[in-house]
């Protein structure tokens, strides 16, 4: 018999359970700006155009991103999951930042509220664009 005792496993033994969708497609519907990306904290950024680093809107514009969690939960989302599908250093270094920040995917007062209401969050990364070791090809004798 399976375990109930979690009320996300609870809930899966008794329907379909809705995740949110996506993040980026629907923040780009809000048109923000250059200076929405960069905020104070990356005004005087030298690297790279920051417009489509979509996690950094968490440090930058987070009520951008919280507006899109609010659009799903009133759809009827049952999950929620982490601005932070390109979050990792190797995501990042797209945008010439090479590690840094690494305080990305943290926005408590909305996800304290959010475990308040008892509701799942969940994460997501994608797969890295670049490869993560030496490639060599290998020929069979």
């Amino acid at each position: 018999m399976p375990n109930t005792s979690h009320p996300f496993t609870a809930l899966l033994q008794k329907r379909i359970v809705v995740l949110d969708g996506a993040m980026g497609t629907t923040l780009q519907r809000l048109g923000l700006t250059e200076a929405d990306y960069r905020g104070e904290r990356f005004r005087d950024w030298t690297g790279k155009d920051l417009k489509g680093a979509i996690e950094l809107l968490l440090l930058t514009k987070p009520e951008a991103v919280e507006r899109v969690h609010e659009e799903y939960l009133r759809a009827g989302a049952d999950v929620i999951e982490t601005n932070t599908f390109s979050a990792t250093t190797i995501g990042l270094h797209e945008f010439l930042f090479a590690g840094k920040p690494n305080d990305g995917g943290k926005d408590p007062e909305f996800f304290e509220r959010i475990v308040r209401e008892k509701r799942p969050i969940g994460s997501a990364t994608k797969p890295a664009n670049n490869v993560l070791w030496p490639v060599r090809l290998v020929h069979s004798p």
